[in-house]
């Protein structure tokens, strides 16, 4: 299964708990990430938010089309 497979089978909420669970470094049963469950769920949350993320002024943050909002305001 391709990434793009993976992340049309997402839903939002699969992408908030990933977030969440990457945030605090373990699962919804209380059972820590292993470093290769962090870069993999990290993976896919940013390929979510290229797919479906809406525009967001928060900084450091893979926008709908892979837009990168890097936080750096244009003067």
């Amino acid at each position: 299964m391709e990434l793009k497979d993976i992340v049309a089978a997402m839903t939002a909420e699969t992408r908030e708990n990933l977030a969440l669970a990457v945030e605090i470094g373990r699962w919804p049963d209380g059972s820590k990430l292993s470093e290769q469950q962090k870069s993999s769920s990290l993976q896919a949350i940013i390929a979510w938010d290229s797919y479906y993320g809406e525009k967001t002024d928060e900084p450091f943050r893979v926008q709908k089309g892979g837009e990168f909002n890097r936080g750096v305001k244009s003067k």
